[in-house]
């Protein structure tokens, strides 16, 4: 007998056909084994639009638990249902309160629906935590940016590199940063 697992790594077209029971226990069984399942939860959650956020909700006892919220809300975060991808990145944060993974991805849910206020305090909680995050650093400096702080966002993005010298995306954003202000167009081109 062929398992389903088995037979969605042949035919994914053929476990789309699946129930969103099945897709969630496959979603599981893929997080259980330390992959990623965003994914597989993308495709239940487009066959039914509440049922997994209810069911990974209802998982509260699990010992993965936080992961299985992580996942869930990139899953949500791909189609485009911020509220639920928050709902279930705050239920991973009660779980799991000094897991920066999770308040990195809160800190980007909230930058990219423009709460810079609550952006900037889930990056914040994580450089009380870890004060060594460049990601961290990254994210404040984003939103210090975008809430008209210049100044204090090129010392944001200036310990991000500190930390994280050769990541071209910390480096590409200060650059934007400096050429806007127009205060050091070499140290821009640089």
């Amino acid at each position: 007998m062929i398992s389903i697992l088995y037979l969605s790594l042949l035919s994914p077209a053929v476990f789309a056909e699946g129930s969103v029971a099945e897709i969630l226990t496959e979603g599981y069984q893929l997080i259980s084994k330390g992959r990623s399942a965003s994914l597989t939860f993308q495709r239940a959650i487009q066959k039914d639009k509440t049922l997994p956020r209810h069911w990974a909700l209802a998982r509260k006892n699990d010992v993965i638990f936080h992961r299985i919220c992580g996942e869930m809300a990139m899953a949500y975060k791909f189609e485009s249902m911020n509220a639920e991808a928050l709902q279930l990145i705050e239920a991973a944060i009660s779980d799991r309160p000094e897991d920066i993974t999770y308040l990195l991805q809160l800190g980007d849910l909230h930058w990219e629906a423009s709460n810079m206020g609550k952006a900037y305090e889930a990056f914040d909680k994580v450089l009380d935590i870890n004060p060594k995050s460049a990601s961290g650093w990254h994210g404040l400096a984003r939103c210090l940016q975008n809430m008209r702080k210049p100044k204090e966002a090129i010392r944001a993005f200036e310990q991000a590199i500190e930390i994280s010298p050769k990541n071209p995306k910390y480096i590409r954003d200060l650059a934007r940063l400096l050429a806007l202000q127009g205060q050091d167009m070499k140290r821009a081109l640089e």
